[in-house]
């Protein structure tokens, strides 16, 4: 078959975007219902018939469209396999549904209300594959590899493999979910566990993160669309936003806030798996946790949260504390003696520690030489900056990296 590795690409590219491909042999009866993917009771004689026998005469170089019950499905000859071969994409929603398209749907189809949320959660599951796709393009190319002819043939045809209206809905699993009382006592667990997180990140809590994190797994997340991937991003969206609320609330400024909100966005939209999604709800959880015990200022009279701000968006420049005292209108003893009695700390000490901790970031982060990296956090001489973080880490700045990095 020349057209192999063009086969294997078609297959793994739908099958990322949570498209069913089957290739189906017309010489046997079908195995399973195309639209839910469950296995056909051998007691339907509509079934019984090989598929050639329940499909319309099917043509080489011609792509049929066959629709059942909102959901779409391609299928198309195979050339070079035996001639039997077809393969069959979907099934797949050209736009999506909304609640009452899918409520018609039950009430066009006689399926009972008790099965109306599991149809809802069936045709959430359904990937939507407009026209305008690109995977359509895919398709394309695909289709004038395959037949070399120059072009190809669409026809849509009429849903011949009907069978009466609810026989397979029947069969659609029910859930505990399903039940009122047993959903709502869901819902508040979920709810409970949410707010539980976001409190342990407001305090600045790691061992209650931790706790709460160790509950966490990708099957903990409903699947609200059909891309897994999609679907856990938009959860990887709503925990940034919810976190991000929660270091504010623990009264992280919103300099700060905005900086490392912005970093995970461009890391969300980065994931590959959902595997990857769950590990970055983690990281998400320990770096505003982390931002809260570094950068809180909640408690701090207006002066002192102003000071620190001024400290820590310029940790390069002058930060005497005539300076800062200057920057406030505020009497520079009066300032020290402020600081000291609601940070626990001196200016001095204060400003030395937020520098070694920015010159910590910056030694794991990036390759930049240690004398650099010293002026960027405010220390002119490399000798006492070496001097001064040891002080503090008990590693000189060369040994710290080597202990954080291996280089």
């Amino acid at each position: 078959m020349n057209y192999d590795a063009e086969l294997r690409l078609l297959t793994d590219t739908f099958k990322k975007y949570g498209l069913q491909v089957t290739i189906a042999d017309l010489s046997r009866p079908p195995a399973r219902d195309l639209l839910t993917g469950y296995s056909l009771p051998s007691e339907l004689p509509a079934y019984s018939q090989p598929l050639r026998e329940l499909l319309p005469p099917i043509r080489p170089a011609t792509v049929y469209t066959l629709t059942r019950w909102q959901c779409c499905y391609l299928y198309f000859l195979l050339p070079e396999l035996q001639p039997d071969a077809i393969m069959v994409l979907g099934p797949y929603l050209a736009e999506p549904l909304t609640v009452s398209d899918i409520l018609e749907q039950a009430e066009l189809r006689h399926i009972e209300p008790k099965f109306h949320k599991a149809l809802e959660k069936f045709y959430a599951a359904v990937p939507v594959l407009p026209q305008s796709s690109h995977l359509h393009l895919l398709l394309d190319a695909f289709f004038d590899r395959i037949w070399c002819i120059g072009g190809y043939t669409s026809e849509v045809i009429s849903d011949s493999l009907q069978a009466e209206p609810g026989s397979f809905w029947a069969g659609l699993p029910i859930s505990d979910e399903e039940n009122p009382l047993v959903s709502a006592a869901l819902m508040e667990e979920r709810y409970a566990h949410e707010n539980g997180l976001i409190d342990a990140v407001r305090q600045g809590q790691t061992r209650r993160v931790e706790s709460f994190l160790s509950r966490i797994s990708p099957s903990a997340f409903e699947q609200r669309i059909s891309d897994p991937v999609r679907n856990l991003k938009n959860y990887c969206i709503i925990t940034n936003t919810l976190l991000r609320k929660a270091a504010e609330q623990g009264g992280v400024h919103p300099i700060y806030i905005d900086k490392i909100s912005s970093g995970f966005a461009h890391k969300i939209e980065q994931l590959s798996s959902p595997a990857a999604g769950s590990a970055l709800i983690g990281e998400m959880a320990h770096g505003y946790c982390r931002l809260v015990r570094e950068h809180t200022t909640k408690g701090y009279s207006s002066p002192i949260q102003k000071a620190v701000l001024l400290i820590e968006g310029n940790l390069s420049g002058d930060l005497s504390l005539t300076r800062l005292a200057k920057e406030l209108n505020v009497n520079s003893s009066y300032l020290s003696t402020l600081f000291k009695k609601e940070t626990g700390k001196t200016v001095t000490d204060f400003i030395t520690a937020r520098r070694v901790s920015h010159a910590k970031h910056l030694l794991k982060s990036s390759r930049l030489q240690v004398q650099t990296v010293g002026q960027l956090c405010g220390f002119e001489d490399v000798h006492y900056f070496s001097k001064v973080f040891k002080r503090l880490t008990g590693d000189t700045p060369k040994q710290y990296r080597q202990n954080h990095t291996g280089k």
